[in-house]
């Protein structure tokens, strides 16, 4: 049938910038992108993950989910870095340059490695990454994220940190700066040994000043504490001794006043259940707590039971004498409680006893310590002030000129680390993480829409660019006052590392698309490239994202190319066009699509035929199972 007037509406909007998205969009540089890039650095697993439809996943596809678990990532292998990481929509991989971690740290704030998103919903770019921390390890920042595929542009990612392996060997920066203070040592050995004496002569004098302000002090507080301080203490603590007495005193009373109102209180009750063990031992020296513990009855509410005799006389009377038990259980309980109560503050009371009786011999050893301590200062005292007289005529008159040493060693140390620590560079574990590359341990490669240019897709893009977490200690010692000149550890990394795309826009533009139960939808087709270790993927929005920001992405029915199964050249007339349109199907595991390119009536030139197969092409390109 004709579907001219049906398509009428909305029919060649935007006709111009079909044509444009039309060709394939290449947004990558070619030293920038690699679409063979070796994910060997990955896994060795390349397996699709297995799935079968059936009848329920069938019906689940039919009606726009997927017809496997919503856990399972179909479109990537299973030994990809996001297989079991991240959300379910987290399927890219992006990661850092490769970079080390010094074992001396020069406590910067923490960085994102270089990853950003930027562009669409974040004009001013975002970091994906929030900062990696360590010492001696080579590590990429590295993060499972959705392509700006969460509603309207949203960026998800999981953000973590791959350590990497180095070649055994190489040198660190604790092994750098030890050879290099070793050699400083052998040529500075007589200002070495200058400074080890003057230290030792200092140790000696500080030790002596030490001593004398101690027993100086000691002198000072110790009369006090002997006169006034502990006396007063001991007084206090006897005065406590005596109100703890008072208190477990009038505890113990209350507690006697208790056991004999579980006796008139608990005495219905023993008439009308009776024999009560406990009772018979309330005036006894049977102990409280051995008492409760016999207490151990429970009162059960009574329930009145019928016998079905059609008559309720003796029912009622059994049920009010269960009732009185019951009344007379409950007054019985409630002086148990009250007796408990009275037993734990007399547990509280004893206890507070015990502790006042323990403390006052406390104080009293205390005084007597505290007095041999005096006299041992005082006998102390005369020979502390002549060692440290003699102290003060052996330092002061060279501690001018052991300071001049401390200072010429360190300063002459610095300078030497400073000139030595870069020679060790070649050796360095530094230099083996940097010199790593995307084919040895997957440095800079990204998967996912790149920032610039602007993707296809219209919701921006990763931006890689160098940004270490630490700089260089090798190069720059800044523990020993250097700093190596800023751009210079990008550059060294920028001699082996680039970031690497590993995926681009194969193609772009508008297609009428059928729907599940019929009739002809216009969308705007993204076809996102492989690689390796994930499908192809055919996006599409019900806009151009290009050129409208908040277009919504039909996230979760993009169509995974791995489970493709082949693509045919249609003609426009078997689908009811009649107007020139040329159309195609494509073959999937779970369902066949339909669509056609449409014709543009301001733009002779333009062929419906010639698009079709551009876009038959590049899906076949896309399609492992391809039947050629």
């Amino acid at each position: 049938m004709a579907l001219r007037g049906l398509l009428l509406s909305g029919l060649f909007v935007r006709a111009a910038a079909f044509r444009a998205a039309a060709p394939m969009v290449d947004g990558t540089s070619e030293d920038e992108l690699d679409l063979e890039v070796d994910f060997s650095f990955m896994t060795s697993d390349f397996r699709y993950p297995g799935h079968s439809s059936g009848v329920i996943g069938t019906v689940k596809e039919w009606f726009g989910g997927r017809a496997i678990s919503d856990d399972v990532k179909e479109e990537i292998v299973k030994g990809h870095s996001c297989a079991r990481r991240g959300a379910r929509d987290e399927t890219y991989y992006a990661t850092s340059f490769c970079y080390w971690l010094p074992e001396i740290s020069a406590h910067r704030q923490r960085s994102s490695g270089g990853l950003t998103w930027k562009g669409g919903a974040y004009p001013k770019g975002i970091p994906l990454f929030k900062g990696v921390q360590g010492q001696g390890k080579c590590v990429k920042c590295s993060v499972c994220h959705n392509n700006a595929r969460g509603d309207h542009g949203d960026v998800a990612k999981t953000d973590f940190v791959e350590v990497l392996e180095l070649p055994s060997g190489c040198l660190k920066e604790s092994d750098v700066e030890r050879f290099c203070l070793s050699s400083y040592d052998v040529t500075a050995a007589d200002l070495k040994a200058e400074k080890i004496r003057c230290e030792h002569v200092q140790q000696r004098y500080d030790r002596a000043v030490s001593k004398l302000k101690t027993v100086q002090t000691e002198l000072g507080r110790l009369p006090r504490e002997i006169d006034y301080g502990i006396p007063a203490s001991i007084q206090a603590a006897e005065k406590s001794l005596v109100q703890a007495q008072r208190r477990e005193e009038d505890a113990q009373s209350k507690e006697q006043r208790c056991r004999q109102e579980v006796g008139r209180a608990c005495a219905d009750y023993q008439r009308k259940h009776g024999n009560l063990a406990f009772m018979n031992h309330l005036w006894g020296a049977t102990s409280t707590e051995t008492l409760l513990n016999q207490m151990s009855f429970s009162c059960p509410y009574p329930r009145y039971v019928d016998n079905n005799d059609g008559q309720h006389y003796d029912e009622w009377i059994r049920y009010n004498n269960q009732q009185e038990v019951y009344s007379a259980c409950k007054a019985c309980e409630r002086a148990k409680d009250t007796l408990q109560s009275a037993h734990r503050q007399v547990y509280s009371a004893q206890s507070a006893v015990r502790r006042a009786e323990r403390r006052i011999p406390e104080l009293r050893r205390e005084l007597q310590k505290a007095r041999d301590h005096l006299r041992h200062f005082q006998e102390v005292e005369r020979a502390t002030v002549a060692e440290k007289r003699a102290m003060d005529a052996e330092w002061l008159p060279q501690s001018s000129a052991c300071k001049t040493t401390y200072t010429d060693y360190s300063t002459g140390r610095s300078k030497a680390v400073r000139a030595c620590a870069p020679t060790y560079y070649n050796a360095s574990c530094e230099r083996a993480c940097i010199r790593l590359q995307a084919s040895d341990a997957g440095c800079g490669v990204v998967e996912g829409s790149r920032a610039v240019p602007p993707s296809a897709s219209g919701t921006g893009g990763i931006q890689l660019t160098c940004s270490p977490p630490q700089p260089s200690w090798i190069l720059g010692p800044y523990t020993y006052g250097a700093q190596e000149p800023a751009g210079a550890q990008c550059a060294r990394i920028a001699e082996s590392q680039k970031p690497v795309y590993a995926q681009k826009t194969l193609k772009a533009g508008w297609l009428m698309k059928k729907g599940r139960i019929g009739g002809w939808d216009k969308r705007y087709f993204v076809l996102e490239s492989g690689d390796a270790v994930r499908s192809a993927v055919l996006r599409y929005w019900t806009d151009d994202p290009t050129q409208d920001p908040g277009a919504d992405e039909r996230v979760g029915k993009g169509i995974i190319l791995q489970d493709a199964k082949d693509v045919k050249v249609k003609s426009g007339a078997s689908y009811g066009f009649e107007d020139g349109e040329e159309c195609f199907k494509l073959y999937h595991f779970y369902r066949d699509y339909r669509f056609c390119v449409l014709t543009d009536p301001s733009d002779a030139k333009f062929s419906p035929a010639a698009e079709r197969d551009s876009w038959v092409d590049a899906l076949e390109e896309c399609m492992p199972n391809h039947r050629s």
